[in-house]
């Protein structure tokens, strides 16, 4: 029983959002780097192209 309640308890963590607000963003988008073939990650969702 203490395995499941083990079990049970990573279940119910893992879909905890706790990430410090200095951390990483949520969401990464694929942005134009200035040319067609270049592409970088940048936070905020860029203007359609």
């Amino acid at each position: 029983m203490n395995r499941l309640s083990h079990s049970l308890l990573v279940l119910a963590l893992s879909g905890c959002d706790d990430a410090p607000p200095a951390g990483n963003p949520r969401t990464l988008w694929i942005a134009p780097d200035g040319s067609e073939t270049q592409v970088k990650l940048v936070d905020t969702e860029p203007a359609p192209f």
